[in-house]
């Protein structure tokens, strides 16, 4: 962005999020939130337990939430929002799309022996994509496959959260984490 004669720096944090589509306004939500944070980009996924996939049209609503939180936060990026994608596509998009190199590609998971998110977070490089599942998860064929793309299971606690709650604290512990290294 240029002001002035100045040009301004990409003020967005490598984060893309991948979030699982989820019921009513909560996808409004998570944009909102995530691009409150900075994020760089947010992925809506089809799965399994996915609602359905939204027309094409709350693609323009998704964006212009992005823009009304970008103001409010004083951002100078909105994050990039994409179409949703099925799971099954996710090999096909990280190779083709115009999208920074994730370095580390993360699954948020509920296990008890998977690792927590901060430590992961703090060992590993950014830029990070972040998989959100679906309230009642992804199936063992989903986790299967995201494992068989790079992608390692992480916590956030011992408590079960809501889908739209689980993105906003991953994305609040990696920025955390970036702040850190």
């Amino acid at each position: 962005m240029i002001q002035g004669d100045r040009i301004l720096k990409d003020d967005r944090s490598p984060i893309l999020l991948l979030m699982s589509m989820i019921k009513g306004d909560k996808m409004d939500l998570v944009i909102r939130k995530a691009t409150e944070c900075g994020v760089w980009g947010v992925v809506p996924v089809v799965t399994h337990r996915s609602v359905p996939t939204p027309k094409s049209q709350k693609r323009a609503r998704w964006n212009e939430i992005a823009l009304q939180a970008l103001k409010q936060s004083k951002g100078l990026y909105a994050p990039e929002i994409f179409l949703p994608i099925d799971l099954r596509d996710l090999a096909h998009f990280f190779s083709s799309a115009d999208i920074p190199t994730t370095e580390t590609r993360l699954l948020l998971s509920p296990g008890p022996h998977h690792p927590p998110l901060l430590k992961l977070g703090l060992e590993s490089r950014p830029p990070w994509a972040i998989l959100v599942g679906p309230e009642g998860g992804l199936d063992g064929d989903e986790e299967e496959f995201l494992f068989g793309l790079g992608f390692r299971p992480v916590r956030l606690g011992s408590r079960i959260l809501r889908a739209e709650t689980a993105a906003i604290v991953a994305i609040g512990t990696l920025l955390n984490c970036q702040e850190t290294s």
